[in-house]
């Protein structure tokens, strides 16, 4: 029978391999994470939820099909709540005999008894808004110390995940973003036209380009300086964008030239829109 430094040992090797395994992207590595927590704990329902106003399931592994992606709790009636209220893990050897949670639909709708809470710190954050939750339908005795600290290491894991990924998309958001007025900048608008393009032949919707400069911008530069000019194009961006229709979308192409994609309508539908839009910019 091995014993518990194997058995930790284990674990560690399979969270090792799954945490190096080519050919899954973020969402794929955490989602196998959590199933392969809930094998190694025989757990019913492990979840990586979000916290707010409400405690919301980012990421299931669930063996018995009854809670997806996305289900809502309200927090303050969860037992997540706990484990934000005193920032430490928290272990529940039977729900349905709890004072606050016998009522919550884990056990009511779903028949969960035993719950362990572990807090997931994310890059800097001050504040907890991430708890990963193991569940089982079984009520038994509180987890062993092997377990907890098996919970706390895929807990840490997904808390570098989460900000490994959530840097990487701050990284591609300052890519496809023009600093300065805040638009989709030219590389974000080529990407977003190639999709433009594959999609109207799906929907047989078609759309409109339009493409704006400024007139007599480079006076104003030589006239007030850069830094006048510079804001002179975040208010005109500004009100480009407020004075877009729902699923229109504008992009800065370059200098003072604005990039409009326009759908649906008429070439005379369009032209009224941008006719609008210039006169608002001039307003």
């Amino acid at each position: 029978m091995p014993s518990h430094g194997d058995t930790h040992v284990d674990r560690l090797n399979a969270l090792w391999k799954l945490s190096v395994r080519r050919g899954l992207g973020d969402t794929e590595r955490i989602r196998a994470m959590l199933a392969m927590a809930a094998g190694v704990l025989n757990m019913d329902l492990v979840v990586l939820s979000e916290l707010g106003e409400h405690c919301t399931a980012r990421y299931v592994s669930d063996r018995l099909g009854v809670f997806p992606e996305g289900s809502r709790q309200t927090l303050e009636a969860s037992p997540f709540h706990v484990v934000i209220h005193a920032r430490a893990p928290s272990h529940i050897a039977d729900l349905s005999a709890h004072p606050l949670y016998a009522g919550n639909p884990l056990v009511t709708e779903f028949g969960m008894r035993t719950f362990s809470g572990i807090p997931v710190s994310v890059g800097d954050e001050t504040e907890t808004r991430w708890v990963l939750a193991f569940l089982r339908r079984c009520g038994e005795s509180l987890p062993g110390t092997v377990d907890v600290a098996y919970m706390s290491l895929i807990a840490d894991w997904l808390g570098n995940a989460l900000h490994q990924s959530a840097q990487k998309d701050l990284l591609q958001r300052i890519a496809l973003t023009d600093p300065l007025t805040g638009l989709p900048n030219r590389r974000a608008a080529e990407e977003r036209l190639q999709k433009e393009r594959a999609r109207t032949p799906r929907d047989g919707h078609g759309f409109a380009l339009a493409l704006v400069d400024l007139d007599h911008f480079k006076m104003v530069n030589d006239r007030y300086g850069h830094a006048v000019g510079d804001e002179v194009l975040k208010s005109v961006a500004r009100r480009f964008e407020t004075g877009l229709r729902e699923g229109d979308w504008v992009a800065r192409w370059g200098g003072e030239e604005f990039l409009f994609v326009l759908h649906g309508g008429t070439v005379d539908e369009a032209a009224g829109v941008m006719e609008r839009l210039a006169g608002q910019a001039r307003a």
